[in-house]
């Protein structure tokens, strides 16, 4: 478990990378489309502003009603979510952005209040959790949806740093703890994340040991793996070293998130 300093530096650290980042978006890449079905570059903004304004106090706007027949709302977490994007649909790059700017004022002054990472703090579907929860999830989601707007317009990059260094950390226990449950064979499977020794994740699949299955990739193509996204690598975008039947099923059970 990260400790509280470690967690509040990675949230600014995504914060102002997330900002910088769509600052400088060119009109047209606002409405490219992303991995996560139906949601734009837009969407994506407006989901993260919308997600840390509710978080900083800003009511649940209740009232609002969503478009019938939105194929990619598949729950009441899923309406939750399009609801806070929905209601910004109508606004400017130029006010999300301004928007965007303002909240992480507000989390970042109300982040600081705590002392402790197991204080309570809110929680996004009410009531409150603690800082050990809620804020490692905060960050995971947050670099996530940088990564998808950085796919989007096909601009890499802030893949070091305190918010990437918790996001790999987390997928890679999400994985090792998931994969054995959600694929039915005997190999070891590790993901060597950029070729660096420490992001290195292994999970054993059935009992242990096996044939070992390399799956060599970078730390973008491992984020959208983690979080189930739709333009997430498969077997013939990876230098695949072993059964390559068994990589694509490994690789299609990855999602992590809803």
């Amino acid at each position: 478990m990260q400790d509280l300093a470690t967690l509040v530096q990675a949230h600014e650290d995504i914060y102002r990378s997330f900002t910088g980042l769509v600052r400088d978006l060119a009109d047209d890449e606002w409405d490219r489309t992303t991995g996560c079905p139906g949601w734009t570059v837009r969407d994506q903004v407006a989901h993260v502003v919308s997600l840390e304004a509710l978080l900083a106090g800003e009511p649940f706007p209740s009232d609002h009603q969503l478009p019938d027949g939105l194929p990619h709302v598949r729950d009441e977490v899923g309406r939750f979510m399009e609801v806070l994007v929905d209601v910004r649909r109508g606004r400017s790059a130029a006010d999300l952005v301004a928007e965007l700017e303002d909240v992480f004022v507000r989390r970042r002054d109300q982040l600081a209040r705590h002392t402790d990472i197991a204080e309570e703090a809110p929680s996004l579907l009410g009531g409150t959790q603690p800082l050990f929860r809620t804020l490692p999830i905060r960050v995971t989601d947050l670099y996530s949806h940088e990564q998808d707007v950085r796919r989007a317009v096909q601009r890499p990059g802030h893949v070091t740093g305190p918010a990437p260094e918790v996001t790999v950390d987390r997928f890679g226990k999400g994985l090792a703890a998931t994969l054995p449950e959600r694929v039915d064979a005997e190999a070891t499977v590790r993901f060597e994340i950029d070729g660096e020794p420490g992001r290195t994740v292994t999970v054993e699949l059935g009992s242990g040991g096996g044939a070992l299955l390399r799956l060599p990739v970078t730390v973008a193509q491992f984020v959208a793996l983690g979080g189930g996204r739709s333009d997430a690598p498969g077997v013939d975008d990876l230098d695949v070293d072993g059964d390559r039947e068994l990589a694509r099923r490994v690789l299609a059970a990855c999602g992590l998130t809803p």
